[in-house]
Formats: structure tokens, sequence, C-alpha cells
């Protein structure tokens, strides 16, 4: 059942253009729809940030418009990469590079907002390994984003 799926998988890939420059960046493409959705629900509801979980956010001057814009424009320019990213030498690698990099410092501090909030609720929160975990992922994007740059500029 595995391997038919993987089979089909492949197939799909295969016959749609963007297939050959998308596949192997599942992670990319899944913290790039996170970043959108955040944007939208801040600017949805913008006291999201302020009235939720992440309000100490706030103390470091990254209020629900900032948090709003960054995920955005950060956000839609790592769709367009990760779309373009084979037809957009060089600038698609380094534009995903950016945006796992910008990913992994938000994420990052979207981790040590929950481990202090810790403090004010005396429990610690489920989203503290989440965070974590999509920051280190991120490095690893931005990592793996440069390292095609300077594969291509070989």
């Amino acid at each position: 059942m595995i391997s038919r799926a993987t089979v089909v998988l492949n197939e799909l890939s295969r016959s749609d253009p963007t297939g050959r420059h998308c596949r192997y960046r599942v992670f990319e493409w899944s913290t790039t729809a996170s970043m959108l959705g955040i944007a939208f629900c801040a600017t949805v509801t913008p006291k999201t940030i302020e009235m939720g979980a992440f309000r100490l956010l706030m103390e470091t001057g990254l209020t629900s418009g900032r948090v709003t814009v960054i995920f955005f424009v950060v956000g839609a320019l790592r769709a367009a990469s990760l779309y373009f990213s084979g037809a957009w030498q060089p600038w698609g690698a380094r534009c995903r590079a950016f945006g796992a990099l910008v990913g992994s410092v938000m994420w990052l501090q979207m981790t040590i907002a929950l481990v202090l909030l810790t403090e004010i609720t005396g429990t610690l929160s489920i989203g503290i390994p989440v965070y974590a975990a999509l920051t280190v992922g991120e490095m690893v994007s931005c990592h793996r984003a440069a390292s095609d740059e300077i594969r291509r500029d070989s």
C-alpha cells in the first residue's frame, strides 16, 4: 500500500511542471503555510497575540501588526520562491534560505515566549516542543537552501 502511494505521488510530481522543483520540500511548504495562516489569524483577530499564549512577544516589540507583516511578507516570498525555485535562479534558493532564517528566528521567539509563560501559568505549554522543532527544522532548511545555491553556482 505504501509503495503504491509512493509510486502515485512520484507520477503526479513528474506530470506537474513544478513537481521537480517542489519535491522534497514538504517541510518548507508546511512552514510557509503556517506563516501565512498565522498572518491571516492575526489579521482577522488583531488581539490574538496580545491576549493569547504569545503575549510575551509584545515585550520584544513583536506586536500583532509586526507579526502579521513579517509572516505575510516572508510567507508570500517563500511560497513564490518554492513554486518557482528551479526556474528562478539564483534567487529561488536565496529567498528560500532567507525565509527559513527569518522563520527560525520567529519560531525561536515563540518558543522562548512559551517557556517564559511557564513562570506565569505554572505549567509547561505543549507548544514548546512544537515551536522548538520548527526552529531546528528551519535551520536545516536554511542550510539546505544555501547548499542548493552553492551547488548551482559551482
